[in-house]
């Protein structure tokens, strides 16, 4: 479950910005690894002041995700909310040198379609409510932002990257703990998922080892 090696914090850096939340509020959990498949259907952006695009999802620096999931879009379909989706890893990306690529791979649950459009909030945790450990992940621009939408039983998936245990660092630079998994908050959402998966990872406030890109429809892969 991780990827290629690099001094993360120091990458990421340029051109990444911080994301991922810290709130109270958690809903259903996923647990474990899968392949992804099943489809959602990019629709035509929205835009928001500055004509950039909306729903961008949790703002920079580790704070609250802001937003308001249910909000209907300018197709007419709602922002999907954290209780009618479910959540689950894709691991089919691989590893290589310090590193592992994996998929966030969201489900519309619900008996509506919805819409999900920017960048979940990403951070290791030890558990469906525990506090963030280490810095959250960074945005990865490397995909564009665009609205998708999640007919019932569709998906989405986030491409995300992340340092393979102590990745090279040194013990005292790390601070490597035993974390539990990911708390995962979707889009525009303050409340989050969680998907177990226990393992060694950095806690260090100083570093950032995880990166996290935009959804894109369906099954998204490295």
């Amino acid at each position: 479950m991780r990827v290629r090696s690099l001094r993360v914090a120091g990458v990421l850096a340029a051109g990444l910005v911080a994301v991922a939340g810290c709130s109270s509020a958690s809903v259903s959990t996923g647990s474990g690894s899968t392949t992804a498949n099943g489809g959602g259907t990019t629709v035509a952006p929205t835009t928001g002041a500055g004509g950039q695009p909306s729903g961008g999802g949790p703002s920079g620096g580790g704070t609250q995700p802001t937003g308001g999931a249910g909000t209907t879009t300018a197709t007419g379909v709602a922002e999907c909310r954290t209780d009618q989706l479910s959540v689950a890893r894709d691991t089919s990306g691989g590893a290589a040198a310090g590193s592992v690529y994996f998929g966030i791979i969201f489900t519309n649950t619900a008996s509506t379609p919805c819409v999900m459009q920017g960048f979940p909030g990403v951070s290791y945790t030890n558990g469906p409510d525990g506090d963030p450990i280490g810095n959250p992940a960074a945005r990865d621009n490397t995909r564009a932002v665009t609205p998708v939408r999640l007919d019932p039983g569709g998906k989405a998936t986030a491409l995300t990257r992340s340092a393979n245990g102590q990745s090279g660092y040194s013990t005292a630079d790390c601070k490597p703990v035993q974390v539990q998994g990911f708390r995962i908050y979707p889009p525009d959402n303050k409340a989050s998922l969680f998907i177990s998966s226990p393992m060694t990872e950095c806690s260090s406030p100083t570093l950032t080892v995880m990166s996290v890109q935009a959804v894109q429809p369906g099954a998204a892969h490295w």
